[in-house]
């Protein structure tokens, strides 16, 4: 993997992986979106899920963005009507 903003040590890089690996694993059927939203929910960064994945890291920041966007309007539903005075 590429070096990131934080150095871990070793072992910790190597669980990271593993924890990685499996959750690819599971998802091999899942679509890409998926993929990245789980890797995301684990803490990978975009730039971590990129090198993993195989992708630009600005690709994986746009799509977590738009599912972000997403998911907002979905549980959007209006602004509420303040009650008159009376």
């Amino acid at each position: 993997m590429k070096k990131y903003k934080r150095e871990p040590n070793s072992s910790i890089l190597r669980v990271e992986n593993l924890l990685a690996m499996i959750l690819l694993q599971n998802m091999q059927e899942a679509p890409a979106s998926e993929r990245v939203l789980a890797l995301n929910r684990v803490g990978f960064s975009p730039a971590e899920i990129a090198d993993l994945l195989g992708e630009r890291p600005n690709t994986i920041s746009v799509q977590l963005l738009r599912d972000k966007q997403a998911s907002r309007s979905k549980h959007y539903t209006g602004r509420k009507k303040r009650k008159a005075p009376a």
